[in-house]
């Protein structure tokens, strides 16, 4: 029995996805600040309504404030941690 099968690649619905590890070893000096530690995957708002996306690479404790990498490659210094919200706390791997 032989069946017909074509395969059409414009029907095929395959995401890419970006698989990076995450540095075992933590440089960190300040270990959490209201709740949010290094390597946290997070969702920050301004106040005009644009939203990035990216990890924590540095907390500020005396002035509740961090720094980010976005997914995209930008760099948030200094930024306030109050209207920040936890998207996914790293393990080992991460991907978007």
């Amino acid at each position: 029995m032989t069946t017909n099968l074509e395969v059409n690649p414009h029907k095929c619905e395959i995401k890419d996805w970006v698989i990076k590890p995450m540095l075992r070893k933590s440089k960190a000096k300040t270990k959490e600040v209201e709740g949010f530690k290094h390597r946290d995957y997070v969702c920050y708002t301004k106040r005009n309504g644009e939203k990035y996306v990216g990890f924590i690479t540095a907390l500020y404790p005396e002035r509740k404030q961090f720094n980010m990498t976005t997914i995209d490659g930008h760099i948030l210094k200094r930024y306030g941690i109050k209207p920040l919200k936890l998207i996914w706390r790293f393990s080992k791997i991460y991907w978007y």
